[in-house]
């Protein structure tokens, strides 16, 4: 299995997977303190909570969900990693990764080894069967692009990587999920009957998939019997994931729609696609 870019994650490392079965952290007890320099680190606990953040703290919806989503990370050199950006009231403490908070300084889901993605481009003809005849005729009748399926692995080996495991997880499960829950409840969307949010693929440069408009359609989960699993929290309960148990290896597969509005049609042209000029607007 190909590593996607080590420079850019820690995790992206084949012994990792080879050490699967070894899990535990060394210094469980151990608490960051805040660093220095353009990007410093939060103070955080064993628990990975953001200190001076309340437990359980949910911020509100403030409106719906945005098309046009970019990394937060605006400097440094390129990330080519395959991402799912997501829009940023899905980030909440459930969803923002380890102590780190990699989930959120990345805009959304970022897969740690390469994962398998597959797509076809597609044009549709009807056949017109003439009578004595040795070939038929096709008529064109439309163009698309099929669903995108990516399938990535994930490795667990210390409260660090169930947590973002579990922020991935959490989050996908809400990606497929329409706002509901009307002021009645405890927990109001303020878009209810909204369907589930748009989001952004991007992965390995301009060329390739970029910034592309993606809705969740599926995620399949596996929680095999042949590996070991890791319980975040087992000396101390999590404040955000309590005590919850993970695989060491395991792959998470989803299923992506294209979602191109009626706008974005509009705009695109045959002539602008051979140029060029169209590959960082999303069009595949």
């Amino acid at each position: 299995m190909s590593v996607t870019n080590p420079s850019f994650s820690d995790a992206a490392s084949a012994a990792k997977i080879a050490d699967a079965g070894i899990v535990g952290d060394p210094n469980p007890a151990a608490v960051i303190t805040p660093g220095s320099g353009s990007s410093p680190v939060a103070n955080v606990d064993v628990t990975g909570n953001v200190a001076g953040v309340p437990a359980g703290a949910i911020p509100a919806v403030t409106g719906p969900a945005p098309v046009n989503i970019t990394s937060k990370k605006s400097s440094g050199p390129s990330d080519q990693r395959v991402k799912i950006l997501v829009p940023d009231e899905y980030i909440r403490m459930t969803t923002r990764g380890s102590k780190n908070g990699e989930l959120y300084n990345n805009g959304g889901i970022v897969f740690p080894y390469t994962p398998t993605i597959s797509y076809e481009h597609k044009a549709d003809y009807t056949d017109q069967k003439i009578m004595h005849s040795n070939y038929n005729i096709y008529f064109y009748q439309r163009s698309y692009i099929t669903p995108i399926t990516i399938s990535g692995k994930f490795t667990v080996q210390n409260d660090q990587d169930a947590a973002v495991y579990l922020s991935t997880l959490h989050l996908l499960r809400a990606l497929t999920k329409m706002q509901y829950g009307g002021t009645g409840s405890q927990f109001p969307d303020q878009q209810s009957g909204s369907p589930p949010p748009v989001c952004r693929l991007k992965g390995y440069g301009d060329f390739m998939l970029d910034n592309v408009p993606i809705t969740i359609s599926s995620v399949r989960v596996e929680l095999t019997d042949t590996v070991d699993y890791y319980t975040i929290g087992n000396l101390a309960a999590n404040r955000t994931f309590g005590q919850t148990s993970v695989p060491v290896l395991s792959t998470i597969a989803i299923t992506c729609n294209p979602m191109y509005s009626r706008a974005e049609m509009q705009k695109f042209s045959v002539n602008g696609w051979l140029s060029g000029n169209l590959r960082k607007s999303g069009y595949l």
